[in-house]
This record gives C-alpha cells, structure tokens and sequence, in this order.
C-alpha cells in the first residue's frame, strides 16, 4: 500500500472519491424528499436538477436572472433587428 496520498485523493472510477459519493447520496436523500422541488441546493454549495422532480420543468436555472420582457425578445416569430451602425 502506498501511504505517500491520501485516500481521498484517489480516483475510483466506478464511485469517485468519498466527497463524490457523499454529494450524490445527499442528491438522492433530498429529491426523494421534496419531488416539488426542481433543483437542489446541496451543502456543497451547488445547485442539482432533482432526479426525482415530477412537475412541469421550468427551463431555467434558479440562480438565472429572468426578465418576462426577454421572451418577447428571444420569439423566433418576431424579426431580428441589429442594433444601429453609424
């Protein structure tokens, strides 16, 4: 055995390190109890989509700014319009 690393420091390619698998067992336990919720906050400070959502998704991310007036602008009905040259 190798004492030089750290066993956190060691990939596994089949489960990842210790802090990998903790962050996805806490994916797990928090969308199997709240599947009203989109995403989650992890106490890894990283937003998730909860695999285990059963609403209608929203499409966007909760730290995204959102504006109603920019779905007028992003309809492909409407046309393009360029922003004036001098």
């Amino acid at each position: 055995m190798n004492f030089s690393q750290h066993p956190d420091d060691i990939e596994d390619p089949f489960h990842g390190t210790p802090q990998q698998e903790a962050h996805k067992e806490m994916i797990q336990i928090f969308g199997q109890e709240k599947t009203d919720h989109e995403w989650i906050l992890t106490d890894y400070d990283v937003w998730e989509k909860n695999p285990y959502f059963t609403g209608v998704p929203s499409g966007r991310h909760p730290e995204d700014d959102y504006y109603p007036e920019d779905e007028a602008m992003a309809d492909p009905k409407l046309p393009f319009v360029s922003a004036p040259t001098e």
